[in-house]
């Protein structure tokens, strides 16, 4: 299982000849007759420190215990446990029931009590591994709605990431039967007053809502989301000229990936516009909002209202990708961002009526090629696409069990 993640000209790097040891590639080669090119770097031990290690390997000189075929052996082993970690994974994750929304890259999950599923199989692994296991698992859910390409492992596996996802699943065997109860209810019956548990790690928001957590059997309800931007730390602007005669611009099924642009690392943006001035793309922000709110019909600024409910709840409205009129486009500040006039909110089809027609976009979250993706057409005339992987769409979101 993977999770959604950004392309940049459609180039994936594999290396699939990494388990397989150099003196086995080269009788390999020869068997075939195939000539190799050995790297004369290789043979340098003050290059890198991984050619000491190999001049090591080759003399002998090192203990039995890092011989090669010890090492070989060692490395055979940690990918055996790291496979039967991988299948913990995939179960966990197949048993969660994904809700994602392409408008806003906020993920909903129902997380499953991992004791039901592997019942006392899931206490006998170490700590240790518990820890990497669901560490990979919030790692495949972080993936797709991070503004950067990779979540590390490292800044999930933390005790505190994990625990907190999952939280009785991390308590000692001997300490579990107490949790199989269902939770206390909050001491307030107010679901106003229930305070939501927030955390981020590895570039990813999720938090708890207690309130809107199912049973005990159901598990509990995250939501995952890209970070809030501090002041002068959101993504720049990404501008569009005025353009009357390049009509690859236009969102058409020939789908001409080199006029997209890539905004904070989510999503894909062709715009054609012909208005009077140029428009920017920047992350929406609270006193653009209220402006924009201020210009709308009264019926269409329901329609706002109910979409961001929807599909942008809270402070995650302010990550979203919103089309500009900015005074300068060369220098900006703070104040300058907060005063660019907003002309429409193109995940969410919303538009000033004035400049309908003037403007038309196609929008896709991080990915860009059209292969089992199924197109909608939105407000306004913009395409949008979204992928069809086990998917029932509905609403613009991607809804997987």
């Amino acid at each position: 299982m993977t999770g959604f993640g950004p392309e940049d000209g459609g180039l994936t790097i594999h290396r699939p000849l990494i388990p397989f040891p150099k003196s086995r590639l080269i009788a390999t080669c020869k068997a075939a007759g195939v000539q190799w090119v050995e790297d004369e770097s290789n043979y340098d031990v003050t290059f890198t420190g991984r050619n000491a290690v190999r001049r090591l390997l080759n003399e002998d000189v090192l203990p039995r215990a890092l011989s090669p075929d010890s090492l070989f052996s060692l490395a055979e082993t940690v990918r055996s446990c790291r496979n039967q970690e991988e299948i913990f994974v995939n179960t966990i994750y197949e048993a969660t029931t994904i809700t994602f929304d392409t408008r806003s890259g906020v993920l909903t999950a129902q997380v499953p009590r991992l004791a039901q599923i592997f019942k006392d199989g899931w206490y006998a692994w170490p700590a240790k591994a518990r820890r990497r296991i669901t560490a990979r698992y919030l790692q495949l859910l972080g993936q797709s709605v991070v503004a950067h390409e990779v979540v590390r492992m490292t800044t999930l596996i933390s005790v505190e990431a994990a625990g907190t996802i999952f939280a009785s699943d991390f308590t000692d065997p001997e300490q579990k039967d107490k949790h199989k109860t269902t939770p206390s209810a909050p001491s307030s019956t107010s679901a106003s007053k229930v305070v939501e548990f927030v955390r981020e790690a590895g570039g990813v928001l999720f938090w708890h809502n207690p309130a809107a957590t199912g049973s005990e059997s159901e598990g509990r309800l995250w939501t995952f989301s890209r970070p809030l931007c501090d002041a002068g730390n959101g993504p720049g602007p990404v501008h569009f000229p005025p353009d009357d005669t390049n009509e690859s611009r236009l969102p058409s099924k020939q789908d001409n990936m080199d006029t997209f642009k890539l905004w904070d690392g989510r999503f894909w943006i062709n715009l054609y516009n012909t208005g009077p001035r140029a428009v920017s793309i920047v992350m929406l922000r609270p006193k653009q909002l209220s402006r924009l709110r201020g210009e709308l019909p009264s019926m269409v600024k329901k329609k706002l209202n109910v979409l961001l409910k929807d599909a942008a709840p809270g402070k995650i409205r302010y990550t979203l990708p919103a089309i500009a009129i900015m005074s300068n486009l060369k220098m900006w500040s703070e104040e300058d961002m907060d005063n660019a006039q907003i002309i429409a909110l193109p995940t969410l089809g919303i538009i000033l009526e004035e400049w309908r027609g003037k403007i038309t976009w196609d929008i896709r979250y991080k990915k860009l090629g059209l292969s089992g993706l199924k197109e909608t057409i939105g407000q306004g005339g913009e395409t949008i696409n979204y992928k069809l992987e086990k998917i029932a769409s509905k609403e613009g979101k991607y809804i997987s069990s």
